[in-house]
């Protein structure tokens, strides 16, 4: 067994999110997860262009400020290229920082792109999707014949 983009959509932090782009791209392999808070394309790839990965952003660089639309696309551009699994974009005190014109590019790019937000309007926090997206990795891990170390398994 392994983990989803599809399998990530089913834990409680997730449940709620709003496909974007990507649906038809559910199978993509979950290996780990990164929050991304640069302010740089290059900062931004340091840290979060790693095959697999998904990518939880709220498209707020760690200054403050909203990212503007031409870097917000040129990071899914190479988020793309680098092959994570897909971006889920939060939502910060009420507002969404993502672009038209960057959900376009995710469109054709066949990039899962989520939007995450509660029925409630309460932001998600971070650490709740790392958490589900962890435990389904680890009992992958731990419970499956996938398991990489069979002397982690637990039989």
């Amino acid at each position: 067994m392994k983990v989803t983009i599809d399998d990530c959509l089913e834990i409680n932090s997730l449940s709620k999110s709003q496909v974007l782009s990507g649906s038809s791209q559910g199978y993509r392999r979950v290996t780990s997860v990164s929050v991304m808070d640069g302010t740089t394309l290059d900062s931004i790839l340091a840290e979060n262009g790693k095959p697999n990965q998904l990518v939880l952003t709220s498209f707020q660089g760690n200054d403050g400020d909203p990212m503007d639309e031409e870097l917000q696309i040129k990071v899914v551009r190479a988020l793309a290229a680098a092959k994570i699994a897909g971006i889920a974009v939060f939502w910060r005190n009420g507002d969404l920082f993502l672009k038209d014109k960057t959900v376009e590019v995710a469109r054709e790019l066949d990039m899962p792109l989520l939007c995450v937000k509660d029925d409630n309007g309460e932001d998600i926090r971070y650490s709740d999707v790392i958490e589900g997206v962890m435990d389904k990795l680890l009992y992958c891990l731990l419970y499956t014949s996938d398991a990489a170390d069979d002397s982690l398994r637990v039989d």
